[in-house]
């Protein structure tokens, strides 16, 4: 009974010769891969003085006129950057209707980039506000 035992539950420490090569054989078989990492791409463009990928689409660098730099600051910026610094300008000089938070009053440089139509003292509403930056940025 006992020889019985040892031979279904197999209890000897060394595994099998065949087994031992099949998992060798594996291991020898697996490809190395021939994918170039983003960090390589971004370490030879920078190396070759490029800085890596331009800015492009949502990314892309615009060019402030004299007009959109006197509110904003900043000569040169992603959209989404030179919209966040005119919300900074208006919640600084309190230009929100406290009433109706989607208009905003227009002041001298507002009414700059606003366009002519825009006196000192008229509402604008807010969402309409990236239509006038898309004029002075390029």
């Amino acid at each position: 009974m006992t020889q019985i035992r040892l031979i279904l539950h197999n209890t000897s420490p060394e595994p099998e010769p065949e087994m031992a090569k099949r998992k060798t054989a594996r291991k020898t078989k697996r490809r190395k891969s021939t994918r170039k990492t983003a960090t390589a791409k971004t370490k030879k463009g920078a190396a070759a003085g490029g800085g890596g990928k331009k800015g492009r689409g949502r990314n892309a660098q615009l060019n402030c006129d004299q007009a959109l730099y006197e509110v904003v600051g900043i000569r040169k910026g992603t959209r989404a950057q030179i919209i966040k610094k005119m919300w900074a300008y208006i919640h600084k000089h309190n230009l929100q209707n406290p009433v109706n938070k989607n208009k905003i009053f227009v002041d001298k440089k507002l009414a700059a980039i606003c366009g002519p139509e825009r006196k000192k003292g008229e509402m604008m509403n807010a969402h309409k506000m990236g239509k006038h930056i898309k004029k002075h940025a390029f």
